[in-house]
C-alpha cells in the first residue's frame, strides 16, 4: 500500500447524503408525477375554464415534486418510497431502524 492511498476517498460527502436522504419519493414515482404534471398543465392550458386553474396548481406541485424527489404529503404522513427500509414509524410515534441491536444489561 503507497502512502497516498486514500481509502475514503471515493465516499460520498455528508452534503451529498443528506440530499439524498432527504428525497421521500422513488425515482419511479418522480417519472409518472412529471409525466402527469405535464398532462395537467398542457390540458389547463389548451381549455381555459375555471378548473384549468386547479389543474394548474396540481401540475405545478407534480413539477416539485419530480424535479425535487421530495413530497410534502409523504413527509407529513412519514411516508417514504425512496428508503422504506431505513426507518419505519411505531405506533407511539417513535422510529425504529430495521436493522438496530439493543444491548441490555446483565442483572
Amino acid at each position: 500500500m503507497s502512502l497516498t492511498y486514500l481509502p475514503f476517498s471515493n465516499a460520498r460527502s455528508v452534503e451529498e447524503l443528506r440530499q439524498e436522504l432527504r428525497k421521500n419519493v422513488s425515482d419511479e414515482e418522480r417519472v409518472v408525477s412529471g409525466f402527469l404534471a405535464g398532462v395537467l398543465l398542457a390540458a389547463s392550458l389548451l381549455r381555459g375554464n375555471h378548473i384549468s386553474w386547479i389543474r394548474l396548481a396540481l401540475g405545478a406541485f407534480l413539477v416539485r415534486r419530480a424535479l425535487t424527489g421530495r413530497c410534502p404529503a409523504y413527509a407529513v404522513l412519514s411516508s417514504n418510497t425512496r428508503h422504506p427500509q431505513i426507518y419505519s414509524k411505531k405506533d407511539d410515534g417513535t422510529f425504529e431502524h430495521p436493522s438496530s441491536t439493543q444491548i441490555r444489561k446483565a442483572a
